[in-house]
């Protein structure tokens, strides 16, 4: 499941929750905020082709390293994106969202994505090391190995699976949680001008 297809597939996946918590567009902002965080651990690979001494599947390739660096660059972007999406979220009273929820939603979405990259590489064989997501506190190495990283059919079929599951959700309209984050979905302003009567 290496192939961008299959970290995708199960970057839907690891999103489903957003459905259960949020509804509109926060959901689908949230899932593709996970999607593109999927590639995350890949950033081993930009930093080999500027020379670095960096092992594919090595120390990227944790939860250690998803979980820290979602809470460094998840401070970092909470503080870069506030402003956008104060404007753009607002709480059920019209009051502007929190920064501390906003900063839930960023290390959310990296950390959902980054853990999701580590399950779709231990999801394939024949390709590359195993990965050792536990180190340091673990340094065995785990691959799950029932696919080949470029079986198409077994990528589009996963990728198949997650829309399948999203789709449903989408189309039902239906939220089976009440959460306090329901409190600052996006209220969409009714542009048939309907005043309710």
């Amino acid at each position: 499941m290496v192939q961008p297809l299959g970290h995708v597939a199960v970057g839907l996946l690891f999103a489903l929750p957003a459905w259960i918590l949020w509804d509109g567009r926060t959901s689908v902002a949230f899932i593709a905020f996970v999607l593109v965080t999927s590639r995350l651990p890949d950033i081993d690979l930009a930093l080999q082709s500027l020379g670095l001494p960096v092992k594919h599947h090595g120390v990227t390739h944790t939860v250690v390293f998803v979980v820290g660096f979602a809470i460094v660059a998840g401070f970092l972007l909470t503080a870069v994106l506030s402003p956008l999406l104060r404007r753009w979220w607002q709480t059920s009273e019209g009051e502007d969202v929190s920064r501390e929820t906003i900063y839930a939603f960023v290390i959310g979405g990296l950390t959902l994505g980054g853990l999701g990259h580590l399950l779709a590489d231990a999801l394939a064989s024949d390709w590359a090391e195993p990965i050792e997501p536990f180190w340091p506190i673990f340094e065995a190495s785990f691959e799950i190995g029932v696919v080949s990283y470029d079986s198409m059919w077994a990528n589009l079929g996963l990728l198949i699976v997650a829309v399948g599951l999203h789709l449903p959700l989408v189309a039902t309209d239906v939220f089976p949680l009440e959460t306090r984050f329901r409190e600052w979905t996006v209220e969409l302003p009714d542009l048939q001008g309907n005043d309710g009567y």
